[in-house]
């Protein structure tokens, strides 16, 4: 239970993804003004992932390292993947062009995490340097 406290957004957007890509939904009508509209989708949602992760590190002060990156985007893309492996049992496609979206959307949400991370680190650290 600690471990969701420490890793609130973190835990509400993995909750997010996975009720958004594991209940089956009635057939959608093609949406053609945006292309590949549903990938675009699985790319901002796994992005938004792993900015959340970087947010919570914020919040909870924890230095991050090439480790923790490494192992935060490790746990993107395999999410992204079991998710498309079970997507067939409940009534949904499992899309190999689904996958690389979440991936991309992991590898790209970790480098604008990181950059929000440091940010929002320096305007921290010269809030207090202005004491």
């Amino acid at each position: 239970m600690k471990c969701v406290k420490c890793y609130l957004l973190t835990t509400i957007a993995t909750l997010c993804i996975l009720v958004l890509s594991l209940v089956p939904i009635p057939e959608m009508p093609e949406m053609e003004t945006v292309p590949l509209v549903d990938k675009w989708v699985h790319f901002l949602m796994y992005g938004g992932l792993l900015v959340a992760v970087w947010l919570d590190w914020f919040w909870k002060k924890c230095k991050p390292t090439v480790w923790k990156s490494v192992v935060a985007i490790v746990f993107g893309i395999v999410l992204g993947g079991v998710i498309e492996l079970i997507q067939p049992y409940v009534m949904r496609s499992c899309e190999v062009l689904d996958f690389v979206a979440d991936a991309i959307g992991t590898v790209l949400g970790c480098l604008v995490g990181w950059l929000i991370f440091a940010i929002l680190s320096r305007r921290a650290n010269s809030g207090k340097d202005s004491r």
